[in-house]
């Protein structure tokens, strides 16, 4: 599993991967060198007070709410014809197609 540090955990922008230590030396070699970039270590300290964070109550209220809106997001597409896949969410995850709208990648970026 992988997650962004930055949206996961409200910290510096960098990645976390978990998976079982078997697997460890397949993933090193995998995403070093090449994926990855150099350390940046002016990054850890940051890195350190969101995964401290994490284990607080406010921040497992804030990730409770981050599903509750995936959940709204989801229920009022669904409510305006959208095809939610999976018909809804159990994270703060969800996709929904919507080609028959005519937006596509290149209007959302026209968009920003």
């Amino acid at each position: 599993m992988t997650a962004s540090t930055s949206k996961t955990l409200r910290g510096p922008r960098a990645g976390l991967i978990y998976s079982k230590i078997e697997f460890k030396d397949q993933i090193d070699k995998a995403v070093f060198p090449g994926v990855l970039g150099a350390p940046q270590n002016s990054l850890l300290p940051g890195l350190a007070v969101a995964l401290k964070y994490v284990k607080t109550p406010e921040y497992r209220q804030y990730a409770e709410l981050c599903v509750e809106n995936a959940r709204t997001l989801c229920e009022s597409l669904d409510y305006f014809g959208y095809k939610v896949l999976t018909g809804g969410t159990d994270t703060n995850i969800m996709a929904a197609i919507i080609s028959h709208t005519g937006i596509n990648a290149k209007t959302l970026l026209n968009l920003a």
